[in-house]
């Protein structure tokens, strides 16, 4: 498991918040390596890519309803395409 702090600026209710996020993650593998097909043999290296396991926030930093709504931002794939990006494999 790699655990990295990434900040990134959600709306929250027309409020701009720069949250610094930890995020626990894995490195996995699109590939299946080694196969053999209908006679042909070949092997599918695929590629590497992050696997978010937890996201958590400093949560005493922020009122109720926002860390409510933070919560609910950090689950939609809007979020988890934007930290993608930002993790260095």
């Amino acid at each position: 498991m790699i655990q990295t702090t990434i900040k990134q600026t959600i709306n929250v209710l027309g409020i701009d918040l720069d949250i610094d996020f930890d995020i626990n993650y894995s490195i996995e593998n699109s590939g299946i390596g080694g196969y053999e097909y209908m006679g042909f043999s070949g092997y599918d290296k695929g590629y590497d890519y992050p696997d978010i396991q937890t996201v958590s926030w400093d949560e005493s930093l922020y009122d109720t309803w926002q860390n409510t709504e933070i919560k609910r931002l950090s689950k939609t794939s809007d979020f988890d395409e934007s930290i993608y990006k930002k993790i260095k494999i």
